[in-house]
């Protein structure tokens, strides 16, 4: 299915008995964000068009992305070990399947969703458990985010040691985490100027996201 048909089926069949999400194609999120997006994004099977599943994610705006990734998170069925987490559209009643997908929603996804509050979950056990990896530089810098934004600076500043080490012995081996590099320097530069450089930077790069991503924040 396209991400238009996901929007329709989300905005007639979900919406309602989700208070405070909101839709953009085919990712349902919580409109209520600072620096977490907290959503459901919805997706076909690559064999069979009327097939699609649900991944249940957590990510850090302050990353800076023009596309979303399911990094802290999985898919409906393997998130909780419930079984299948596929649907199948055809031939079937669309309500019916829809109302499967918010049963699913309700039992497997909100109560993952509620575990996070922000950048701190993302810095200590809370992260290990999503599957922290220290040699995956994007993981370690949004650590070193996650740290400044919780007013820990000087572990944060440790973070970003161990980051642009980590991109150095990475640059000796392959250049797939060239695209990090003017994120990285980005950081240095503000971790040099102090707290309130940092504190600026990271905001910067959240707006940019929400911006690419195409979110509308909650202004009530």
């Amino acid at each position: 299915m396209k991400q238009r048909q996901f929007q329709r089926l989300i905005k007639q069949h979900l919406l309602k008995d989700l208070p405070g999400f909101d839709v953009q194609g085919s990712l349902l999120y919580e409109k209520d964000f600072d620096y977490l997006l907290k959503g459901i994004c919805f997706d076909s099977s690559g064999y069979n068009k009327t097939y699609f599943t649900g991944w249940v994610f957590v990510q850090p705006l302050y990353l800076p992305s023009d596309h979303l990734f399911f990094n802290f998170g999985d898919r409906f069925g393997s998130l909780s070990g419930g079984g299948d987490g596929w649907w199948d559209m055809e031939g079937r009643d669309e309500k019916s399947v829809m109302w499967e997908v918010y049963d699913r929603i309700s039992t497997e996804g909100l109560p993952f969703l509620r575990k996070f509050s922000g950048p701190k979950d993302f810095t200590g056990k809370r992260f290990d458990e999503l599957g922290f990896m220290s040699e995956e530089p994007f993981q370690v810098q949004i650590k070193a985010s996650s740290l400044f934004l919780i007013g820990e600076f000087k572990k944060g500043v440790k973070e970003v040691e161990a980051l642009e080490a980590l991109m150095e012995k990475i640059d000796k081996e392959d250049n797939s985490r060239d695209h990090m590099k003017p994120h990285v320097m980005a950081l240095r530069k503000a971790v040099d100027a102090g707290p309130d450089a940092v504190k600026k930077q990271l905001d910067e790069w959240t707006e940019y996201t929400i911006e690419n991503l195409k979110l509308k924040k909650c202004t009530t």
